[in-house]
């Protein structure tokens, strides 16, 4: 049961591993030592045929599982439907059997008997051999030799992030003040501030250096899954509500600022879970912000995959061309619904601006790399590049007012 529920309840937005690696593991014992009641309901049911096969067959199945869904990852992508799935472990457990009758029962015990001396040597040789090979792999930059010039470039943009983002982001148990955040501009005092997650981070980059070319500047005020919402907290963050409101208040009594751009991962699985906390929450946020004179810019979310677009990139010039970089607009606006439909119940209200810069990737498809560099360094985070190409929509919001 603990096993079951484990896989039921732990995604990607639980906090793993940590104190819930203790319900599958706690599981496991519980089998184990169930197997010491020959007549108790689980010993029976691991007794059967079948799950005795899928013991057998457990090794070769744990080896060859992995590099099927990889490299059908790579060829095909790895967003996929249930069927896809269920296909590809098929053809696991199909080469896991094949791997377990023609090499595990063909070979397991009789190397050892033959020369058990012969083994330890030659083990010991293929150790020292993975050794060398897996260090001349780190040292050699992953091997990229191997792969095509333009794929290295490719590859590079992982690194297309603010240079700004370890010195000014605040990330894990770092909280940066309001007072001690990050100017990015001319110097002057900021009349602007991009409050967010860390999806804000490159664009406070590319807005403050635009800004800079007008003799202005902005603060930014970022947190890792931390959105711009007082009060609000999830299972990843909670401290987050409590930091928001002090930032709230500071950005309140900043009497310079005129300007509060809010951006976020807004759906992101770990919001997804409170949405309705995080709306009621944000129109409070957004009232006191208004209330107090400030006028607010909200930025729309943008496009995200499974796999990060520079390595999209990559795959893409792997596949001789093959467009694998891309996602239907349709499916970002239906990943996205929840978050789009609300963020829109803004637009008109007195100084209030929405910004959907996602258009600048979408028509039909939404880009998120093409030939020249990619607009998003992993798979959901704006690039410098990204950022730069939306970056004159939230000046225009910014410019001269609402």
């Amino acid at each position: 049961m603990m096993i079951i529920l484990a896989m039921l309840l732990i995604d990607k937005s639980s906090l793993f591993p940590g104190f819930n690696a203790i319900w599958p593991v706690l599981g496991a014992v519980l089998i184990i030592l169930s197997g010491e009641q020959r007549n108790g309901p689980v010993y029976m049911l691991l007794s059967t045929k079948p799950f005795v096969f899928i013991g057998q067959i457990s090794y070769s199945l744990y080896m060859w599982h992995w590099p099927i869904f990889v490299y059908a990852g790579l060829a095909f992508g790895f967003d996929r439907t249930i069927g896809e799935k269920l296909f590809l472990v098929a053809i696991a457990f199909w080469v896991a059997i094949l791997s377990w009758m023609y090499i595990e029962k063909t070979t397991r015990g009789r190397i050892w008997r033959k020369n058990s001396k012969r083994v330890f040597t030659m083990t010991g040789a293929a150790m020292v051999l993975v050794t060398l090979v897996s260090f001349s792999i780190v040292y050699s930059d992953g091997a990229s030799f191997r792969l095509a010039p333009e794929a290295v470039a490719a590859e590079n943009n992982v690194d297309d992030f603010s240079p700004l983002r370890s010195k000014c982001h605040s990330s894990g148990s770092r909280a940066i003040s309001y007072y001690d955040a990050c100017v990015i501009g001319a110097n002057v005092s900021p009349d602007t501030v991009l409050w967010g997650d860390s999806h804000g981070v490159e664009l406070a980059y590319a807005l403050g250096e635009a800004l800079k070319q007008e003799g202005r500047s902005l603060k930014q005020v970022t947190s890792s899954a931390c959105p711009p919402v007082a009060g609000f907290s999830h299972i990843r963050r909670p401290n987050c509500g409590v930091y928001n409101d002090t930032i709230l208040e500071s950005i309140i009594a900043d009497t310079a600022v005129r300007y509060v751009i809010l951006q976020a991962y807004w759906s992101a699985d770990f919001y997804k879970d409170n949405f309705e906390e995080l709306e009621q929450d944000f129109r409070l946020t957004v009232s006191r912000l208004t209330a107090a004179g400030k006028n607010v810019v909200i930025g729309m979310p943008y496009p995200s995959a499974i796999v990060g677009a520079p390595q999209d990139m990559v795959r893409s010039i792997m596949l001789r061309n093959k467009d694998t970089s891309t996602i239907s607009k349709s499916s970002f606006e239906q990943q996205n619904y929840s978050a789009i439909s609300f963020l829109r119940t803004f637009e008109g209200q007195n100084k209030i601006s929405i910004v959907e810069g996602y258009n600048i990737f979408c028509e039909d498809e939404c880009v998120r790399a093409d030939k020249y560099g990619a607009n998003f360094f992993d798979s959901s985070h704006l690039s410098v590049r990204g950022a730069e190409k939306v970056a004159p929509l939230y000046l225009l919001s910014i410019k001269n007012g609402f």
